[in-house]
């Protein structure tokens, strides 16, 4: 629904009318169900992964080690009200580790809801903005950026509480200033690579498209950042992130939220057979991009999908970053001819709308089930899917 509106009247009171419902209904909601789900996130009862950000940061201000076990020390009990003990540990890389220092500087209540509010106005700022680059108006923007907040991906982040969020911001703020070939672009970039590492295929279609100036920058301010977290964390923080953190990833490739390329071959095939099919799609993929990311658009789209393709954990929530790649196809499109809405109708759904986690309420052998498979898989499908439409229609 992002950008169907193209293919009427952009006076049309009936397009103005539905999108406005649509926008007040997804706004109404999303409020409803982030206040819904706040009490058993912030009492205990249901922590979720943000609890991790918060003993993360904990951990930083105490002199902790970051990477140890997940625990609540006895003075972090005291303050929060309540202990959570698990035996993995927090899986972030060193600079995000870093950004969530001052959340312990807060309550638990006040931090889970400031993540909450950034991964909200993350969203709404990036579509906004990506909708008025276009040359939409204020109202029309602002209509289409509140929408999504309801999508699946949208409200799994806000389960979890998950700040990867800033993704989608820093990603949309490097492509813009990329087309006007503005120098900050790779500073964008490089802090969403150095948080997340797998949106490094941005730095794949820079170097295919022959921008050397903003390549070396991305590499040179990305290991910046990288050495800076390094250096305050300390070695033998990086030690474990390096030695048992990056290893423990193996265990979530079977997870039901995992919808990633590397999964999907790992659960269909015996384990050397599937490596070395991921291993040829990483390298086919990875080539794909440098070839064909010619513009600032193709690097921004391609970049962004066939990150989510090679990433080896690509979790359902992490595809809130294919919004602003779908209205910038969508704007690609000729949305008069039917076969073209159909592909943007298939995109829209399966990468923002499908419930593919709903398969966790099937019985415990539901991993053999080969249409299970297929079914939890469609958003990785659409990912491929996606990335074909791009390549042909994005100039």
């Amino acid at each position: 629904m992002l950008e169907i509106q193209h293919a009427y009247s952009e006076n049309s009171r009936a397009m103005r009318v539905l999108l406005t419902i649509l926008a007040l209904t997804s706004l109404s909601f999303t409020l409803w169900f982030t206040n819904h789900i706040s009490e058993d996130a912030t009492n205990g009862t249901r922590p979720y992964d943000f609890v991790k950000y918060y003993i993360t940061s904990w951990n930083l201000r105490t002199d902790v080690s970051i990477y140890s076990p997940l625990a609540t020390s006895e003075e972090l009990e005291t303050k929060i009200g309540w202990s959570h003990q698990d035996g993995s540990r927090a899986a972030d890389p060193p600079t995000l580790a870093l950004v969530t220092y001052p959340l312990s500087f807060l309550s638990y209540t006040q931090a889970w809801w400031l993540v909450a509010s950034i991964s909200c106005i993350s969203l709404i700022s990036s579509i906004y903005f990506t909708m008025r680059h276009y040359e939409h108006s204020i109202r029309r923007s602002l209509e289409i950026s509140l929408i999504p907040l309801s999508c699946f991906p949208m409200l799994v982040m806000l389960i979890l509480n998950h700040i990867e969020s800033l993704l989608l911001p820093l990603g949309v703020a490097g492509w813009l200033l990329l087309k006007r070939s503005h120098p900050l672009a790779s500073l964008f970039w490089s802090s969403a690579i150095a948080l997340k590492l797998f949106p490094g295929m941005w730095l794949i279609g820079l170097a295919g498209a022959r921008h050397r100036q903003q390549t070396i920058s991305v590499l040179i301010f990305t290991s910046v950042l990288i050495l800076t977290s390094v250096l305050i964390i300390g070695p033998d923080n990086i030690k474990v992130f390096l030695l048992e953190v990056i290893p423990q990833s193996k265990d979530w490739v079977f997870s039901l939220g995992n919808v990633s390329i590397k999964s999907f071959l790992a659960i269909l095939l015996p384990t050397s057979l599937s490596n070395i099919l991921y291993l040829l799609v990483f390298i086919g993929v990875s080539g794909f991009v440098l070839l064909k990311a010619r513009s600032p658009d193709r690097i921004y789209t391609l970049g962004a999908s066939s990150s989510l393709i090679l990433s080896p954990l690509s979790w359902s929530y992490y595809f809130v970053i294919m919004i602003p790649p779908l209205i910038i196809l969508a704007h690609h499109l000729n949305l008069k001819e039917r076969k073209q809405r159909y592909h943007l109708v298939f995109s829209i759904f399966a990468l923002l709308y499908f419930p593919s986690q709903l398969g966790g309420f099937l019985p415990e052998n539901h991993m053999n089930n080969v249409g299970y498979i297929l079914f939890n898989f469609i958003p990785c499908i659409a990912l491929g899917h996606y990335t074909y439409l791009a390549n042909k229609y994005i100039s």
